[in-house]
């Protein structure tokens, strides 16, 4: 008997590309409709007839007879999949609806057929596009099969992001905070003593210039305090001394203050929320590292070539060598693990091709290269490098 498991994801996602990958023992593969990914289906072979649900006789009340799962995989599909999640999370909106996993139990004998009982069954419902890689996803359920995932950040970092796509910026502040004060406040919650710790805490500090050295202005925020704050360049000093009196305020402000912050009134928060957020979304995706273990490298690698999903990608190039200037030819193959040419694999072939050339040509100068697929002759890019030609070094006398 086969057991086929349907999961549908929470948000429409485009994957550039996919192929089957193994996960909790079963099989797993992204269902499709239209280009846009609607569920994963995990699917397990050759599984005993026994694990299929039977009609028993019904206990008291009208009806006469009722149905019962006797399937344990499901939970352990589940599991992974809520792990898995934990990890994606970290980067993007999306989950798994894991308590309406549809269920078909497909016979693959006639004695199979007569004895199964109950052929398919469904555990319960369900738009903005995703966008990310499908090594993502692999990676997220081989880090859940390796360990615990960052639930905490996530349940912190997923409120306020939700509460800022749907503007509750103070929401969103206040969550975001949450979630800084819980990884790195050290247990201090007044003003005081809370900016002293942050202050002092080296690794905070780090990722805090880190954000604000990546922020580019905005140009469609309200006029703040954080907007003044954020012009003048500041320290990671200041910021946080910002950020810990906006928390007093947002967190401890009190019907008897004239100056109370408003529920209707969220405009001047946003630009604190994005700010927060920026944080916030910093703490989680490193809490996700083990998504990024080089152990998992070679795996998505030879799942891949399991799945058939390899494409080798030639690249032709024309190049000169500072030493004589003489015009001269090359080729590389790369074997990516992939079923389909997309833009994202000719950008990841590019940048492959580059630190080859430099690795291999040190003192080369490139003229042209053409990158095409082998079993196909498909042309994924064209380049050409308008250099002058390198003039070799005089003789030596």
């Amino acid at each position: 008997m086969r057991i086929r498991y349907t999961i549908p994801f929470t948000a429409k996602i485009a994957f550039s590309d996919h192929w089957p990958f193994p996960v909790a023992g079963g099989l797993c593969s992204v269902v499709e409709k239209d280009g846009v990914a609607r569920a994963l289906e995990v699917v397990f072979e050759n599984q005993p007839v026994e694990l299929a649900p039977l009609f028993l006789p019904a206990g008291p009340g009208p009806a006469k007879f009722e149905i019962r799962g006797q399937d344990p995989q499901i939970a352990l599909v589940r599991a992974t999949l809520e792990q898995a999640m934990g990890f994606l999370q970290c980067y993007h909106g999306v989950g798994l609806v894991t308590d309406e996993i549809a269920s078909a139990y497909e016979p693959e004998t006639p004695e199979e057929k007569a004895r199964i009982q109950v052929l398919s069954m469904e555990m319960g419902k369900q738009e903005h596009i995703h966008r990310f890689s499908f090594s993502m996803l692999t990676r997220a359920v081989m880090a859940a099969e390796a360990g615990p995932a960052p639930v905490f950040e996530v349940a912190l970092v997923s409120s306020a992001r939700d509460a800022l796509i749907k503007g509750r910026f103070i929401d969103s502040f206040r969550y975001s905070f949450l979630l800084i004060e819980f990884l790195h406040g050290d247990g201090q919650f007044r003003g005081a003593g809370l900016k002293e710790v942050l202050r002092k805490d080296n690794a905070f500090n780090d990722l805090l210039g880190r954000v604000l050295a990546g922020r580019i202005r905005p140009h469609d925020v309200p006029a703040s305090d954080t907007l003044a704050l954020l012009d003048t360049n500041p320290t990671t000093g200041d910021v946080i001394d910002h950020l810990v009196d906006k928390r007093g305020f947002y967190f401890h402000g009190n019907i008897k203050r004239k100056d109370t912050w408003k529920p209707d009134q969220q405009e001047g928060a946003k630009l604190l929320a994005f700010l927060a957020i920026d944080i916030a979304s910093t703490l989680a995706q490193e809490a996700a590292a083990p998504m990024f273990d080089e152990k998992f490298n070679q795996r998505h690698v030879d799942d891949a070539k399991k799945a058939g999903a390899k494409i080798v990608m030639q690249v032709r190039f024309d190049f000169s060598l500072a030493e004589d200037g003489v015009a001269r030819q090359g080729q590389f193959n790369f074997a990516c693990p992939a079923t389909k040419l997309t833009p994202a694999l000719a950008q990841g072939v590019a940048g492959e091709f580059f630190q080859a050339f430099e690795r291999d040509f040190p003192t080369g100068a490139l003229k042209s290269a053409t990158c095409v697929v082998e079993e196909t002759g498909e042309v994924a890019f064209e380049m050409t490098f308008h250099a002058k030609s390198v003039t070799p070094p005089p003789a030596s006398v």
